[in-house]
C-alpha cells in the first residue's frame, strides 16, 4: 500500500495544472483544520476481495476542497487527470474511476470526492 500511496503523492504533488492551484498542500489522510483552501487530501484502502486472478485490489479517495462548488469540480478533474498520467515505472497498477460526489463539510467547504478504483 505504501508503494501506491507513494504513488499518487507523486501524481498528485509534481502535476503542474495542480500544484499551481494548491501548491504543496496535498496531505495524505487528514489535513490540519487551519489548512486554507485550495487543497487536496487522499486516502489508499486495501480492498478484502479477492479477485480470479489472485490481484490485490485498491480504493484511492481524493478529496479536493476548494472556495466554491465549481472550483472544487475544476480541482477534481485535475487531480484525476494527474492521477490517470502518473508514471508507474513498470508498476502495473490498472486504474479505473469511480463515482465522483460532490458534497460540502460542516465548515462550509465545498469538495469533490472522487474514488479510483485500483488492480495490481
Amino acid at each position: 500500500m505504501i508503494q501506491l500511496s507513494n504513488l499518487i503523492y507523486k501524481g498528485l504533488s509534481e502535476d503542474t495544472e495542480v500544484s499551481n492551484l494548491v501548491g504543496t498542500k496535498v496531505f495524505p489522510l487528514i489535513a490540519d483544520q487551519k489548512t486554507k483552501l485550495p487543497f487536496i487530501v487522499y486516502r489508499v484502502s486495501l480492498l478484502n476481495s479477492v479477485t480470479k486472478d489472485k490481484a490485490e485490489r485498491f480504493s484511492v479517495e481524493i478529496l479536493s476542497f476548494e472556495t466554491s462548488y465549481n472550483k472544487s469540480l475544476a480541482l477534481n478533474e485535475k487531480a484525476v487527470n494527474a492521477i490517470d498520467n502518473v508514471d508507474l515505472a513498470g508498476i502495473n497498477y490498472k486504474f479505473i474511476k469511480g463515482s465522483a460526489e460532490p458534497l460540502i463539510d460542516t465548515d462550509n467547504r465545498f469538495y469533490v470526492k472522487q474514488i479510483i478504483n485500483i488492480k495490481k
